[in-house]
């Protein structure tokens, strides 16, 4: 191959040679690439995965190029019985992917120090000859100029590409759009491995020594604003996402992007974080883009567009595995249990742990129970409550209430949901021991034990007077609006009014709820009804009908109740509080249908409620209500 040799115009500092021809032979724009990690020969051996991250940012935006996704090789090379050792994904066994996957390009860079200076060398190698195509030399002043001449080289690199020059002039440089302080960089990388593996804490502190180093990184507080968002402290989330957002100058149109997004996904904006969905979808078509495409959607209540979506995230890149969970989530809104069950396994496969983190494990056991393989999901919510740390067990042990409340064993659900609370209350986690104590409170409530229950409402109240989001403050109103208690809703109805944000789309339907909420204990149905339409999207819709059926019965249109009821029995629930709402829908339509005179429509409503609760507990209220009013209508009909 012909050897052009040309000094590119560069910062100070820093000096360039380039080799190959004019154009690369063989390029189609779009086609797809392998970076391979980071070969660093320098006395700073963590330096890889920091240059690494800024590779990675570098490339990701190119218009040219598409980054194969590090998923994808890590499952290429687990199909021939190999994974990454010590020496990482070395120029070798990258090309070997790049083989096996039918991807025509490699990237490699070396990093090397001599004395003074620092030398990295970007080369562009074609998979299917092995051959160098083109070579990025780059000498620095330097260790810590290093991240300038990687930025340098890639942008000389992609300009070899095609990619257009308006494009490389608007993007900052690396050094400037990552951060030039290498232990700023390196905390960042090691705060998103953290992450990653769910070390959240860990991540947070990484993130936080990374802004202390440097603390114009917005990608830093872009990623704390997540964690504070992640763990209900909105007031954190929004002083670092916004915080980040004053830094655009700093930021690729990559981060820039998926910093917006997520954004106003955090705070509830839904209609802005689909707009920017799409425009990243659109702007930077990839697998990983598709896949927040169809998220956006899915969290719109859109799955008919966001299933496509996420399915051509699949095809893309069948190795990610928030693609496949949410897939399964979208087939489940269509109650395609078999299919949403073979989308989680298809992710366990990926990866053991994936149906064992976080809430995945519970709408995973929907699936199963939704699906009627009850007995299979207690064994998985099982194994939840006997891991290691606390958080998961009492996600397990609520998983196992819900399962328990389904049975109608109302006992073991409270045992369940009481040892979920003990270990939220051991972590000091307030928000889901509050949820876990409301769980408690709606099962004693059912089972009939109000010594119980009212011990639970006192400590709900009392973590309610603590500073909580307005969802939150939503749950603990719900045991004294089944009470009917005007005094304590309109308290709380008061609270979450003040602390809604008018911006958040979530909050602002809270507010419509609760306001029916209000209407409907102080008798006013009408309003009740008009705040319930207004609410139209609330994330608990069952138990939103529930109560707007309830309103019906107090206008005596029990026609309209009865529609209301039925149309919540028609979908099964597991997993949240809208569980309780749908077996109160199943108790309550065959006694609104008997006010009817339907008789048989009655009697076949409470049959169907007596089958779901056959394994129920001895001498529950309902249950023997339910039994005795049969038998009435039997005796009658057979009369």
């Amino acid at each position: 191959m012909a050897l052009a040799l040309g000094v590119v115009a560069a910062a100070a500092g820093v000096g360039f040679l380039v080799s190959g021809p004019g154009a690369v032979d063989g390029f189609t724009p779009g086609d797809r690439v392998i970076l391979a990690d980071v070969a660093n020969a320098t006395s700073d051996s963590l330096l890889s995965r920091s240059l690494q991250v800024v590779a990675v940012v570098g490339l990701e935006p190119a218009s040219r190029i598409v980054l194969h996704p590090r998923g994808r090789i890590l499952e290429s090379l687990r199909g021939v019985g190999q994974s990454l050792d010590s020496a990482g994904l070395t120029p070798e066994r990258a090309l070997e992917v790049a083989i096996r996957e039918g991807v025509p390009w490699v990237v490699a860079i070396n990093v090397e120090q001599d004395r003074e200076r620092a030398q990295v060398t970007i080369r562009l190698i074609r998979a299917s000859t092995r051959e160098t195509v083109v070579t990025v030399q780059t000498q620095a002043a330097g260790v810590f100029g290093l991240i300038e001449a990687v930025g340098q080289s890639l942008r000389t690199l992609l300009a070899r590409l095609g990619e257009p020059a308006r494009a490389l002039r608007e993007q900052p440089r690396l050094s400037f759009a990552t951060s030039a302080d290498l232990d700023a960089l390196r905390a960042y990388t090691e705060g998103t491995a953290a992450w990653g593996r769910g070390e959240y804490h860990l991540a947070r502190d990484y993130w936080g020594r990374a802004l202390t180093l440097d603390t114009g990184f917005a990608m830093a507080m872009g990623s704390l604003g997540s964690y504070w968002y992640y763990h209900h402290d909105r007031a954190k989330g929004e002083r670092f996402y916004r915080g980040a957002l004053a830094r655009t100058g700093r930021l690729t149109e990559w981060e820039r992007l998926q910093i917006e997004e997520r954004y106003a996904s955090w705070r509830g904006d839904r209609d802005s974080a689909l707009t920017v969905a799409r425009r990243i979808a659109t702007r930077f078509p990839r697998a990983s883009t598709f896949s927040r495409l169809g998220t956006a959607l899915m969290q719109s209540g859109q799955c008919a567009e966001g299933l496509p979506a996420l399915e051509r995230a699949r095809e893309l890149d069948p190795t990610a595995l928030s693609t496949l969970v949410n897939i399964a989530t979208c087939e489940k809104s269509f109650r395609r249990y078999d299919r949403a069950r073979l989308a989680y396994l298809a992710a366990a496969r990926l990866d053991s742990n994936a149906l064992y983190r976080g809430n995945v494990n519970l709408e995973y056991a929907g699936a199963l129970v939704l699906g009627g393989r009850v007995t299979e999901a207690e064994s998985t919510l099982t194994r939840m409550s006997r891991r290691q740390g606390m958080s998961d067990q009492a996600l397990g042990f609520r998983g196992l209430g819900f399962v328990a409340l389904w049975r109608g064993q109302l006992a073991l659900a409270q045992d369940q949901f009481r040892r979920a609370a003990t270990l939220s209350r051991q972590q000091r986690a307030s928000n889901s021991l509050l949820r876990n104590l409301a769980l408690l409170a709606a099962t004693q409530r059912i089972a009939g034990v109000p010594a119980d229950r009212r011990r639970a409402l006192a400590a709900i109240d009392s973590l309610a007077a603590e500073p909580m989001a307005p969802g939150f403050l939503v749950l603990a109103l719900e045991p004294h609006a089944d009470d009917g208690d005007v005094e304590k809703i309109r308290s709380l109805v008061d609270r979450i009014r003040a602390r809604a944000d008018p911006r958040n789309q979530e909050d602002s339907l809270q507010v419509h709820y609760v306001t029916g909420v209000l209407a409907l204990a102080t008798r006013d149905p009408p309003a009740a009804l008009a705040a319930f339409d207004r609410a139209k999207g609330f994330i608990r819709p069952a138990t939103m009908d529930y109560r707007r059926a309830l309103a019906y019965q107090h206008l005596g249109q029990l026609d309209s109740a009865q529609r209301e009821l039925a149309a919540i029995v028609a979908v099964p629930r597991f997993g949240s509080e809208d569980l309780d709402a749908w077996i109160r829908s199943l108790i309550d339509i065959g006694l609104v249908e008997e006010r009817l005179g339907r008789y048989d429509d009655a009697i076949a409503s409470y049959r169907r409620f007596l089958e779901q609760w056959s394994e129920a507990d001895p001498g529950l209220p309902d249950v023997d209500m339910i039994r005795r009013r049969l038998n009435a209508l039997l005796g009658r009909h057979d009369r």
